[in-house]
């Protein structure tokens, strides 16, 4: 299957808000749209941050404002306070908002953006064009993608002779199996792998590797799980 990219799966259809934006028409417009976060934008839709509702719930004027130990305070520096009283008494998306967003190009891959999306514990990545915002990119685009885009595969022609040998070749390439203890044989697109495996998570991930492999129909498994000599 190609690549997919951020331009193939982000969503375009945004909800956006100006900097002026008040608080509490924010909160109404994310509880009636249902949505977690909407990006704060310029006239001309550059990016200018974005507030979630982590940046809501700790307010002043609802009592949500956890009341912390004199001597915490002595830990936390004179900026991360005031960016804390920002956030509790702020009134517009311009105070509340978190400015530094992580964002992709449109040629980011969906494996990038999920990897982002990972490393940084964020639901959602902004997609930016020349300092505009163009899309969205959300940990649901990501779900769909895999529902929808797990089976093409299969239904590719090729012959069984080339399936095999790509097999082989990304077996070689990784580094968690070692193909002399292997043989793999592939009749009528379906593969056929049998021989020793060190662990039953590299079973397992055996298993994944051949399914990919574009033209494989079927995988049978007849490997036995043993530990391996320097695996």
């Amino acid at each position: 299957m190609d690549r997919m990219l951020a331009r193939d799966v982000m969503s375009t259809d945004l909800i956006v808000v100006a900097p002026k934006t008040t608080v509490d028409k924010i909160a109404m417009i994310m509880m009636l749209n249902m949505i977690s976060a909407v990006p704060v934008v310029d006239e001309k839709f550059h990016l200018l941050g974005i507030v979630s509702e982590g940046d809501l719930v700790v307010r002043e004027d609802v009592g949500t404002v956890p009341r912390q130990s004199w001597w915490l305070k002595l830990f936390e520096s004179s900026d991360e306070l005031a960016r804390d009283y920002t956030k509790a008494h702020g009134r517009t998306a311009a105070d509340v908002m978190t400015r530094h967003v992580v964002s992709v190009g449109p040629d980011a891959t969906t494996a990038q953006v999920a990897d982002i999306m990972r490393r940084r514990g964020i639901k959602r990545v902004p997609v930016v064009e020349d300092g505009k915002l163009i899309g969205m990119v959300t940990r649901a685009d990501i779900v769909q993608m895999v529902a929808l885009g797990g089976s093409p595969a299969a239904d590719v022609k090729r012959p069984d002779n080339e399936i095999q040998d790509e097999i082989m070749s990304r077996l070689k390439q990784a580094p968690w199996v070692d193909t002399a203890f292997l043989s793999i044989s592939v009749q009528d697109h379906r593969a056929e792998v049998s021989g020793l495996i060190a662990s039953e998570d590299r079973k397992h991930a055996l298993n994944v590797l051949i399914r990919e492999v574009p033209g494989v129909k079927a995988v049978r498994d007849t490997t036995r799980v043993m530990p391996l000599p320097g695996l």
